[in-house]
């Protein structure tokens, strides 16, 4: 476990994101920026704080969080990971999801505006009706079936003992 660990930025612009996991008092701060989340300057978080956050089936030693400006405040997020290992934050994760829904609209919506379906021409009234469209179906005893030269035949064998 790490404790009592301090990171100065003399610029805000110079800090992307910070990750941690299984540490106590992590310290953020910057020389030339304060906002609300932050008054005197510093950013505290840690196990404690995340422990209030009352995350189902916390595990101080794996999970992870990351500390980033979010929409200009600084936040900590806990890192999920998705199916295919990809690090992410719930946020991200909805972000996303709404995202792709919006897309597969406008998808939608763009490529129904361009695909004309028209409906096949209807057959001459003296056409004589498919077999499908009589009723008629073919059995594999029926005698206009097609031989099958693989696989077993489907009319008993004389010469085969009976079971």
């Amino acid at each position: 476990m790490c404790n009592a660990i301090t990171f100065n930025f003399p610029k805000r612009e110079a800090f992307s994101s910070l990750v941690w996991n299984n540490s106590e008092s992590v310290e953020l701060s910057f020389d030339d920026y304060v906002d609300a989340s932050m008054p005197t300057g510093t950013y505290r978080t840690g196990l404690f704080e995340a422990t209030a956050l009352a995350i189902p089936d916390f595990n101080p030693i794996t999970d992870q969080f990351i500390i980033r400006f979010v929409d200009g405040k600084i936040s900590s997020e806990l890192i999920l990971r998705t199916a295919q290992g990809y690090a992410t934050t719930k946020r991200e994760d909805t972000e996303w999801t709404k995202r792709q829904e919006r897309n597969a609209e406008k998808m939608a919506k763009t490529t129904a505006a361009s695909i004309k379906i028209s409906k096949p021409a209807a057959p001459p009234a003296s056409a004589a009706p498919s077999v499908r469209e009589a009723g008629a179906t073919r059995t594999p005893t029926d005698s206009s079936a097609p031989a099958s030269s693989s696989g077993p035949s489907e009319t008993p064998d004389s010469s085969a003992p009976a079971s």
